[in-house]
C-alpha cells in the first residue's frame, strides 16, 4: 500500500475537520508550520486580542514537506500549490492578489451567497480574469444518519420535542427560544424544549447583558420541567437527542453557514432558522421553517440583523421571539406536514451533501499539485 501524500493546513479546527480533513484514499491532511500562526500567538499574548489581518495569511518559506496546501479562508505566499475554502468573502487587496497567483489552484466557496458576493467583488478588480475561473461552489459534506424507512415509522404523535444546540446561547437565538417556550407553556400547548448550551453571555458584537441571562434562567426554572438544559454533553449524546427530537432550532443572529442544520437534517429533523446569509440556501419551506427577519447592510454589503445598539438588540429580540412563537404555534396546531418535512430534510442531505462527492472533487484538485 502506497504512502498517503500530505496536504498541509494552517489549523485543524472543527471547520477544517468538517470540510477539508476528509477520509481521502490518497491524501492525509495535517497541520503545518506557519509563520503567521506563530506571530498571531505572540500578538495575542502581548495585546490580549487576535490580529485580524494575520489570521488568514500563510507563509512558511516552503519548509513544510507536503504536496500542497488546503486552507480555511486563508491565502498563501507559498511557492507550493494550494487551494482555499472561503466561508466568508475575501476582499483585502493582498489576499485577492494571492488568489490570482498561479500557485492558487482553486477557490471553493462554502455557499452560494459567498460565491455570488465574491464574484461581485472580483468583477471590478484587476484580478478578475485570474480569479473568476477558479471559483467553485462546494457545500460542506454530511453523512445521513437515518433512513426514510425509520422516519416513516417515527412517532410524531404526543408531545413534540424541540431541540436547540449552540455554544453561544445568545448569538444563536437561545434566549428567544426560551422566551417563546415560556409562552407556549402558558398557553398549555403540548411541547418541550431541550437546550444544549453552557448558557454564557457570549454574543456578537458585544456580550449579552447579565440581566438577560438571569431572565432566561428564571424562565427555565419556572417551566415545570418543560425546558431542560444540558450545559455540556458528548457529541454522541447530542446526536442521540437529534435522533429523538422532532424539530431543530437555530433562530440565529449571526452564522455564516449553520452546520447544525445539516446535522439535524441528517436525522430527518426539520429546522426553524432565521433568513441570514447561507441559511435560506440550506433551509426551505419544504423541509423546515424560515423566520423572515428584517435585514440591513452591515457596511460590508452583508445582509444581517441590526443589533448595533441596546435599543435595537431589544427590539430585534422581541421581533424574533414573536415570529418564532407564531411558527411554533402553527406547527402545534397543524402537525400533519411534519413527517413529509422530516423525509424532505433527509433527502436534501443525501442529494446535496454527499461525502464521497466532496472527496472526489477535492482529490481531483490535489492530483494537480
Amino acid at each position: 500500500m502506497s504512502k498517503k501524500k500530505i496536504i498541509g493546513s494552517k489549523y485543524l479546527t472543527y471547520n477544517e475537520k468538517r470540510n477539508i480533513a476528509l477520509p481521502f484514499p490518497d491524501y492525509e491532511v495535517k497541520r503545518i508550520i506557519d509563520l503567521y500562526v506563530l506571530l498571531s500567538a505572540a500578538y495575542l499574548r502581548l495585546k490580549g486580542k487576535p490580529n485580524s489581518k494575520w489570521i488568514n495569511l500563510h507563509k512558511d518559506f516552503d519548509l513544510n514537506n507536503c504536496a500542497g496546501y488546503h486552507f480555511w479562508n486563508a491565502t498563501s505566499f507559498s511557492k507550493k500549490p494550494w487551494v482555499t475554502t472561503l466561508e466568508l468573502p475575501c476582499c483585502e487587496p493582498l489576499r485577492l492578489e494571492h488568489l490570482s497567483r498561479s500557485q492558487c489552484k482553486k477557490i471553493f466557496c462554502l455557499s452560494s451567497w459567498v460565491m455570488d458576493y465574491q464574484t461581485q467583488l472580483v468583477e471590478s478588480s484587476p484580478y478578475r480574469d485570474d480569479i473568476l475561473p477558479k471559483l467553485e461552489l462546494l457545500h460542506p459534506p454530511q453523512n445521513p444518519n437515518t433512513t426514510e424507512l425509520d422516519l416513516i415509522s417515527k412517532n410524531f404523535d404526543g408531545t413534540l420535542k424541540f431541540l436547540f444546540v449552540g455554544r453561544d446561547f445568545f448569538r444563536k437565538g437561545g434566549y428567544e427560544c426560551v422566551k417563546a417556550f415560556s409562552r407556549i407553556i402558558e398557553l398549555g400547548l403540548d411541547a418541550e424544549l431541550t437546550i444544549v448550551s453552557q448558557l454564557t453571555t457570549n454574543d456578537y458584537p458585544v456580550p449579552a447583558p447579565q440581566a438577560n441571562l438571569e431572565h432566561a434562567l428564571k424562565l427555565i426554572e419556572d417551566s415545570q420541567g418543560k425546558i431542560k438544559v444540558f450545559p455540556e454533553i458528548s457529541q454522541k449524546e447530542v446526536f442521540n437527542l437529534m435522533a429523538t427530537s422532532h424539530i431543530g432550532l437555530l433562530p440565529t443572529y449571526n452564522d455564516s453557514y449553520g452546520y447544525s442544520v445539516l446535522e439535524f437534517f441528517s436525522y430527518g429533523c426539520p429546522v426553524i432558522t432565521t433568513n441570514i446569509l447561507a441559511l435560506p440556501e440550506i433551509n426551505h419551506p419544504d423541509r423546515g421553517w424560515i423566520i423572515d427577519m428584517p435585514l440591513v447592510d452591515n457596511g460590508d454589503g452583508l445582509p444581517l440583523i441590526d443589533r448595533t445598539s441596546p435599543d435595537l438588540r431589544l427590539a430585534m429580540s422581541n421581533v424574533l421571539t414573536e415570529l418564532l412563537l407564531d411558527i411554533i404555534i402553527s406547527i402545534l396546531q397543524d402537525e400533519q406536514h411534519l413527517k413529509s418535512k422530516s423525509i424532505a430534510a433527509l433527502k436534501y442531505v443525501e442529494k446535496n451533501h454527499d461525502v464521497c462527492k466532496n472527496i472526489k472533487i477535492l482529490e481531483d484538485v490535489y492530483h494537480t499539485f
